[in-house]
């Protein structure tokens, strides 16, 4: 009997070891990840073999790329999750002190750099080496709690939120920090500080540039409210994050000057905030969301605008966005996938695709059979399950791109300039009814100055779209200069 056990614990270690060997040598590797940028293959050199650094690349490399390496990560997080009580952990927000305020703590106006929280996920999806881990963005910029600050923001009873408290979110609604997110049920939320000075900035960059123009051309103010805006009033002691959205939208609103048309979308947002107007497991909007914006800048702009039932509604099932990477791979996020919806408008229209830098050159082409070029059908692109975290890059393919969409159904001569990060990449869709003809820019990558693309294209209507990290960070170095 014992030497049978002994076989039989020889012979299942033999087997689970080649197994292993032969699925993690010679199965398909893995080429793209939601979670990180993977491993190249090293470069040969024989400083690099004799020092030992090359072999040790290589053994990287395989562990890197194994077979399914995201869906071991996400069997450790619901290993891990098994586990019962952990211990508390130590509480981290993400900040970026601006120059003019290097000094101030979370108390007072440190300004939060997307990039530091978020990676923006919506860049070229078919370059993805360019993007960085989380920790080369925030690791010199995260500040402990027991630093900064010991407790979380008080709220300012006298100026909060507008719109009817939430529903209780499905789940353990008690918050808690993960990495750099809080976690309110099943919900991941960014925790938004904010900076007066520079939503006073955005504004006069704004009023500079509509000074400028022609008076025929219109010029419009969107500051797009980040999710902590409607969602952390359940979270005792966050409260305050309510506050500093509305607190910085009120500012530039404040300071915009007759020349340039508020397009406040705050309180309208907040009646529909018991709706899916923000993913829970993502940093952005969702495509509802971002049709009751453009419905107020459709009233503003005395354009016409479909109800949403004239739209085509497509939803996918099992959306996890970049949250679940940032939030240290939270099994509350893991373990509650959501929808991911588009919206296909009635109206026909052509799109074209140029470099994000200028619409200078000719419009792109793309071999839809090539590997690694997702299909597309106008402004929507099919991006594969490979790359969930990256779905919302559906729109407009993120912002890799300059864009322009051309309607065949409106001639009223008006043509609109989209200048935005990638909150602004769900609003087009929405606004083919309205205009000839939409040009899209993202101001980080965009380097055609605006007036001259105004002149270029006898733009008629002017957006600056973008969410509130953007509006007051340093989006506005980007924004300065193409205003310029």
């Amino acid at each position: 009997m014992k030497k049978f056990t002994t076989i039989l614990c020889v012979s299942v270690f033999v087997a689970v070891f080649l197994f292993m060997f032969v699925f993690s040598v010679f199965l398909p590797r893995t080429e793209v990840s939601d979670y990180s940028v993977l491993k190249e293959w090293p470069e040969f050199s024989f400083e690099t073999f004799f020092s030992g650094e090359y072999l040790k690349d290589v053994v990287y490399c395989f562990t890197d790329t194994i077979n399914s390496r995201d869906r071991f990560i996400d069997f450790e997080t619901k290993i891990n999750d098994l586990y019962g009580i952990k211990d508390d952990e130590q509480l981290y927000v993400v900040y970026e002190e601006s120059d003019d305020e290097a000094d101030n703590s979370i108390a007072s106006e440190a300004i939060p750099n997307e990039s530091s929280a978020i990676i923006d996920v919506t860049s070229d999806i078919s370059d993805i080496s360019d993007i960085s881990d989380i920790s080369d963005y925030s690791e010199s910029s995260i500040v402990s709690s027991e630093e900064e600050s010991s407790t979380p923001i008080e709220s300012d009873e006298s100026d909060t939120s507008s719109s009817e408290p939430m529903d209780e979110p499905e789940g353990d609604v008690n918050p808690e920090m993960s990495g750099s997110i809080l976690i309110v049920g099943t919900r991941a939320i960014e925790l938004y500080g904010g900076s007066t000075s520079g939503a006073e900035r955005y504004a006069k960059i704004l009023n500079e540039f509509a000074d400028k123009l022609n008076n025929s051309v219109n010029v419009y103010s969107m500051v797009i409210p980040k999710a902590s805006a409607y969602y952390v009033e359940q979270a005792k002691g966050y409260e305050g994050y309510i506050y500093r959205n509305k607190r910085d939208i009120d500012t530039i609103s404040n300071n915009l000057s007759e020349k340039v048309i508020d397009v406040n979308i705050y309180n309208t947002l907040g009646i529909h905030a018991d709706e899916e107007i923000y993913f829970r497991t993502d940093t952005h909007w969702s495509a509802l969301g971002a049709y009751y914006g453009a419905q107020v800048f459709a009233e503003k702009a005395g354009i016409a605008f479909d109800p949403l039932s004239e739209y085509t509604k497509v939803q996918r099932e099992g959306y996890i966005g970049v949250m679940y990477k940032y939030s240290d791979y939270n099994s509350k996020i893991l373990n509650n996938p959501e929808n991911f919806t588009v919206y296909y408008p009635d109206t026909e229209y052509d799109v074209y695709y140029y470099s994000k830098e200028s619409f200078n050159e000719n419009p792109l082409t793309f071999d839809k059979d090539h590997d690694g070029i997702p299909d597309y059908n106008g402004f929507f692109w099919d991006i594969g399950d490979n790359q969930r975290s990256s779905w919302y890059s559906t729109f407009i393919r993120g912002d890799s791109y300059a864009v322009k969409a051309v309607s065949k159904d409106c001639k009223n001569g008006r043509k609109l300039l989209i200048v935005k990060d990638s909150y602004g990449n769900a609003l087009a869709p929405f606004l083919m009814k309205g205009f000839e003809e939409i040009y899209i820019v993202d101001c980080r990558e965009y380097t055609v100055s605006l007036n001259d693309t105004i002149e270029q294209f006898g733009i008629t209507d002017v957006l600056f779209a973008e969410c509130t990290f953007s509006a007051v960070g340093k989006y506005l170095n980007y924004l300065e200069e193409l205003c310029s």
